[in-house]
């Protein structure tokens, strides 16, 4: 066999196995999976009324969304104030993209030994590929950029006007709950 045949050969092979492994990687992180879904998670921390609340953001694989925000410390007497909108599939796939070019499923989240004393507490899960990451409310310094960036992302998902509303009446539920402001 001459050497531009083996050459060539060679080519061949390399292209093919190239070709097998770039649809794996495509098929694992280019493509958004099936099961993909966001469980966002949010508490205030330690605030006083009236600025205290807990919300939740779920986002479904087929585009459902749900946010769920209570204005205050839970209680019976507290309301719980839940929303649905929906997520078109191109957005789905953008977020997908966005938290595997953040490293979401990949990157080995560490949790800061630095006490938070008062600070919100921000947790994330994600399902894809039936495997679920968490990325947890405290982490090192250096991963916090791509924490950020996802969690700006999941809060974008939610449309203007519901925020605008649930803000409206968080507003509203301080004003008379809370008269004199916070205590």
């Amino acid at each position: 066999m001459k050497q531009y045949q083996i050459d060539l050969l060679l080519l061949l092979a390399f292209a093919i196995i190239g070709c097998t492994f770039g649809l794996g990687f495509a098929q694992s992180h280019g493509n958004r999976p099936e099961d993909f879904s966001i469980n966002y998670q949010r508490t205030a921390g330690s605030v006083p009324p009236p600025y205290y609340h807990e919300m939740r953001i779920t986002i479904s694989p087929s585009g459902e969304g749900e946010i769920e925000l209570i204005p205050d410390h839970p209680a019976e007497s507290v309301p719980r104030w839940t929303e649905s909108f929906n997520v078109d599939a191109q957005t789905l796939d953008d977020i997908y993209g966005r938290m595997v070019a953040e490293e979401a499923f990949t990157r080995n989240w560490q949790v800061s030994s630095q006490p938070t004393l008062g600070a919100a507490d921000e947790r994330i899960q994600i399902t894809a590929n039936g495997q679920q990451t968490e990325i947890p409310s405290r982490i090192v310094r250096d991963q916090s950029r791509s924490k950020n960036t996802i969690t700006k992302a999941i809060q974008a998902l939610v449309p203007d006007s519901l925020w605008q509303s649930l803000k409206e009446r968080h507003r509203l539920y301080s004003k008379e709950r809370y008269p004199s402001g916070a205590q």
